[in-house]
């Protein structure tokens, strides 16, 4: 089977259509009860509690790694369509859906479905429907070579440039970004080539991998009254 047809959150029709918030609600919080704690630690007990709450956190690692992410640097993620480039794509969201236990969905402080076969909940996490929108804007702008059945949207784009812009800023990096002079130009030029501070990405992929399934076996998400009526 090819990998991109288990990857759900790529077909408009499904939850990304659905997506919405709710406007947080403003927290009054009493100055006098934090004036000796240190934002850092403040900081930190949030973020614990954040954490503790996402099934994948057991498996967060962090690790110095040097990106560069220059304009004239290839990989196998840029450039004009192709089929490695696809190939590339499809496998950084092969394992997008995923089991979850109900354990974990408590802690998580939501609901989802239950998958039909007993063996958990429908879950996907964060990281790979904001790598679908990036995979979503760039088949928007390849739109002619890729042709695909389901029309990119601009509605559905916004969406996808507004969910990486939440993120982007709720996940900050902080690593330092610096210029240098060159010849022929009186414009400073940054310095794309910079240490960062990243999570383990393959340890996120082993254990996705773990609990991925297939949404298209038919056995397993099961709408509660249009299941009945198919086939």
């Amino acid at each position: 089977m090819d990998s991109e047809a288990r990857i759900s959150i790529g077909d408009e029709r499904g939850l990304l259509m659905g997506h919405h918030s709710e406007e947080p609600q403003p927290v009054r919080l009493r100055k006098a009860q934090f004036d000796y704690i240190p934002v850092a630690t403040i900081s930190a007990l949030l973020l614990f509690f954040v954490l503790t709450k996402a099934p994948a956190n057991g498996i967060l690692t962090k690790e110095e790694k040097v990106i560069d992410t220059s304009v004239l640097r290839g990989n196998v993620y840029k450039g004009p369509p192709r089929p490695e480039l696809d190939k590339a794509w499809q496998e950084l969201l092969f394992h997008a859906n995923i089991r979850v236990s109900g354990e974990e969905l408590a802690k998580s402080g939501g609901e989802s479905i239950p998958l039909g076969d007993g063996s958990g909940y429908y879950g996907i996490l964060d990281v790979f429907h904001q790598l679908h929108c990036l995979k979503y804007v760039r088949h928007f702008i390849f739109q002619d070579y890729y042709n695909d059945t389901m029309p990119r949207t601009p509605t559905h784009v916004d969406h996808c440039i507004d969910s990486i812009r939440q993120t982007l800023i709720c996940n900050a990096d902080l690593s330092l970004m610096t210029f240098h002079w060159v010849d022929d130009d009186m414009a400073p030029k940054p310095l794309f080539r910079r240490t960062h501070e990243c999570t383990n990405w393959e340890n996120i992929q082993e254990w996705a991998s773990k609990r991925s399934f297939n949404p298209d076996d038919p056995n397993l998400l099961l709408h509660p009254k249009l299941a009945k009526n198919r086939g």
